[in-house]
């Protein structure tokens, strides 16, 4: 990218002109959280095909990188199935777990807090199925939020239950049997959306984690899941391992990006909304440099859209896509500094179309890998930090064409 960013006061008053035009409309572009409503495109197939799995009591994993919009295809069929009031639906987000008591705290006051509409219901499940340590509920300033914004997924309330739960006090059976005894309890059916359940694989003892929940989900009538994670090695090993417990646990929905010609027609929408033009060729430009990542897309053409007077021009494309990389580059400078010296060589020699054959004498001494019984633990410590994927013929390919560009100009 040679091109410079334009002057900080055009941007601003491009900005805040942009501003103007979209403020009564739904937000022109989203990213950094899932999409709703009109933001949330293509994606037909899945969308009928998850919904109809899981109204009829299927379970299903859901894999797909990050950025791909999983979470948001999540959401888009809790809320479907929210109209449904024999159906309780429930969000879990696993992120933030590190280990099998942060899952069972995690997992219990998701259920609680999203199968009931009052703190006093919340308190009474609570007390009746997690006995025999009595919770506590407190409360936090009430935060007025702005007009059509929306909580998080299922936090109705700004009651904060403390469950305690720790291993002397609850089996995980009693956790882990929460949704179909509440199910059992209120006449309904439970629908469980976990994400970054990824991190289960990546805990502690995991095999022993995941024979204990399959042990006890795979006996439930009333409850079925739907499995969300993004790191593919994982995924497939936990559901795609005839030796692993979740082995056939469910109908596995892979997520590849949406077409061009879908996100064509939503960005140059968009661009109409707030009085400007973008060509089918800028359009396609925003998907190839992207990879076609739905959270990517909706950022540089929001970058593109503030560079935009009337007509998107290549210098307006060039400063949106420079202001991206800016915003991006401490993220990608944090995936540097995780690196070993040999492990940032071995991205280098991926990003330069090295993808197989790393043992190769010549390939060993050109990037400084090391020896050859160095290869497997750097790219187990690549896969691992999701900075790389494997194809089916073995080849490491960087997950994120955004990070590949910006690595390859500066690093």
């Amino acid at each position: 990218m040679d091109k410079t960013v334009k002057s900080e006061p055009a941007a601003f008053t491009n900005t805040m002109s942009t501003m103007s035009m979209a403020k009564d409309s739904e937000r022109t572009f989203v990213y950094g959280s899932p999409v709703k409503g009109d933001n949330f495109i293509g994606r037909e197939k899945e969308l009928r095909r998850l919904n109809l799995n899981l109204e009829c009591g299927v379970n299903t994993i859901v894999v797909a990188p990050r950025g791909m919009g999983k979470t948001s295809l999540a959401q888009t069929v809790l809320d479907l199935l929210r109209r449904d009031s024999d159906i309780i639906s429930v969000f879990v987000d696993l992120h933030d777990c590190k280990n099998e008591c942060d899952f069972y705290n995690k997992f219990a006051d998701s259920v609680i807090k999203q199968s009931s509409s009052t703190p006093q219901q919340r308190l009474d499940i609570a007390k009746e199925f997690l006995n025999p340590v009595p919770p506590k509920l407190s409360f936090s300033p009430v935060v007025s939020l702005p007009s059509g914004s929306s909580d998080s997924p299922g936090s109705a309330s700004n009651d904060s239950l403390s469950l305690r739960i720790i291993p002397r006090s609850h089996s995980p059976e009693q956790i882990l049997s929460l949704p179909e005894r509440i199910a059992v309890k209120l006449g309904k059916r439970v629908v469980m959306f976990i994400d970054s359940f990824d991190q289960i694989g990546a805990m502690r003892d995991s095999l022993t984690i995941q024979k204990r929940l399959r042990t006890v989900w795979q006996h439930q009538k009333k409850t079925c899941y739907c499995l969300l994670g993004s790191k593919a090695h994982l995924m497939t090993d936990i559901f795609l391992n005839p030796a692993m417990p979740f082995f056939m646990f469910g109908d596995m929905l892979t997520l590849h990006p949406i077409p061009e010609e879908d996100w064509t027609g939503y960005i140059q929408g968009r661009f109409s909304l707030n009085g400007k033009s973008i060509s089918e060729e800028y359009c396609r430009r925003i998907c190839d440099v992207t990879g076609r990542i739905s959270a990517y897309i909706q950022q540089l053409a929001w970058n593109v859209l503030v560079q935009t007077q009337t007509e998107v021009t290549e210098d307006a494309f060039y400063c949106g896509l420079s202001y991206m990389m800016e915003q991006l580059t401490p993220l990608f400078l944090r995936n540097i500094g995780q690196l070993s010296a040999y492990q940032r060589n071995m991205l280098n020699a991926v990003a330069y179309g090295i993808h197989s054959g790393f043992t190769r004498n010549g390939v060993l001494k050109e990037y400084n890998l090391g020896t050859k019984s160095n290869i497997d633990r750097l790219k187990h410590a690549l896969l691992d930090k999701e900075l790389v994927v494997s194809s089916e013929d073995g080849g490491l390919y960087f997950t994120d064409p955004v990070f590949e560009l910006w690595f390859k100009q500066r690093w």
